[in-house]
């Protein structure tokens, strides 16, 4: 699985079959493709922006596409293209999920009026595991391969609170950047992109309340 499927997993809460915090969980996945190239060596930095140091494809159907919506569209920072279809992107990795059958979707209605997806993860155990592992470079400073220091520090970054508590990412905040600082240049761009919801959700609040 790429980086974003594997995200989507840790940000889902098996027991209740549901994944919350959906509204910025699709910002994290794109940071998450973004990071996966890089990490493929097929994006590179060029002046805070993605230059596609090699258009060859990647053989991942997700990450291709991404690829070739960078390499045709005009140069934009690394922050717009966290954001960028966010929305879709959480949709086409979910999609792509249930077609291999790692999950189940169904779609139910909340208080018989809103429509929610109700997904199933299959093996909720190989998803603990993989939770498990991301925790350990975080909380326990253990040495991982380039994929799991990326997923931590994604997880951490995008603040899922089903792999790290909040108390935990504050307790590992300077780890936690250090883990940011080592995958490129999309992990940094995340961590802007939480910042400006999280203070706009602040003005909307305070805003609302006056």
């Amino acid at each position: 699985m790429n980086l974003p499927e594997q995200l989507y997993l840790l940000a889902c809460d098996p027991e209740r079959r549901r994944v919350p915090e959906r509204d910025k969980l699709g910002r994290v996945l794109r940071a998450a493709a973004l990071t996966d190239l890089v990490l493929r060596g097929r994006l590179t930095d060029a002046d805070d922006r993605p230059a596609t140091g090699s258009v060859k494809p990647t053989g991942d159907q997700l990450l291709d596409e991404v690829l070739a919506e960078i390499s045709r569209d005009k140069p934009r920072k690394w922050r717009a293209w966290v954001s960028r279809n966010h929305r879709p992107m959480l949709k086409q990795v979910q999609a792509g999920l249930a077609r291999t059958g790692v999950i189940s979707v169904r779609q139910r209605r909340a208080l018989g009026l809103f429509p929610v997806d109700e997904v199933t993860v299959h093996d909720a155990v190989a998803r603990e595991r993989l939770r498990e592992r991301v925790r350990g470079v975080v909380i326990e400073q253990r040495a991982g391969a380039a994929e799991e220091t990326a997923l931590a520090a994604l997880a951490a970054t995008g603040e899922l609170r089903m792999v790290l508590t909040a108390r935990e990412r504050r307790q590992h905040k300077a780890h936690i950047k250090e883990l940011l600082a080592a995958i490129g240049p999309a992990g940094p761009a995340l961590r802007k992109v939480i910042d400006g919801l999280k203070a706009a959700h602040s003005a909307a609040v305070h805003g609302g309340g006056g």
